[in-house]
């Protein structure tokens, strides 16, 4: 079990890791939506395409950079975590995991029934990050599993 200090410290680091990343996705929906309703692509001059194409860039590299900081500081929080042999439930696990899904549906649903022409474009993000999710669930599932399964045999 994790001294009351060192799982306060986790639990903050993973808010801090949540609103990066949330904030991230929420800024590349916002960017994407005002992008799109603004743009009439039928009369769209050469220059003005290509500021439609600078404003998605940026927003896909925020979104890239809050990705990047949230999947390796999970990694980083993981790993600390299993080093001082913390106990987390796979309910637990499993339930953090869905809420995250649930929420990166949240920032980005809104916006996609606002602007229906491009339904896809809002939602890619969430599948390359809800497989690295995954991902992780199924290596902390599988550590919490292991580390079980060898209590059990030693029979602590």
């Amino acid at each position: 079990m994790l001294k009351k200090k060192n799982r306060d410290v986790i639990l903050i680091s993973i808010l801090i890791l949540n609103l990066i990343f949330f904030g991230g996705l929420l800024i590349r929906s916002v960017i994407f939506f005002l992008n799109e309703i603004n743009f009439d692509f039928a009369r769209a001059a050469d220059a003005e395409l290509q500021t439609w194409f600078l404003w998605r860039k940026r927003a896909e590299f925020i979104f890239s950079a809050s990705y990047d900081i949230y999947i390796m500081g999970h990694i980083i929080v993981c790993y600390n975590a299993a080093r001082k042999n913390a106990y987390i439930s796979l309910k637990s696990i499993a339930l953090y995991y869905l809420i995250q899904i649930a929420l990166m549906f949240l920032c980005t649903v809104p916006f996609e029934i606002l602007d229906s022409k491009y339904f896809g474009d809002y939602l890619f993000p969430i599948w390359g990050t809800g497989v690295t999710l995954l991902l992780i669930l199924f290596i902390m599932s599988a550590y919490e599993f292991v580390k079980k399964w060898r209590k059990l045999c030693r029979g602590d």
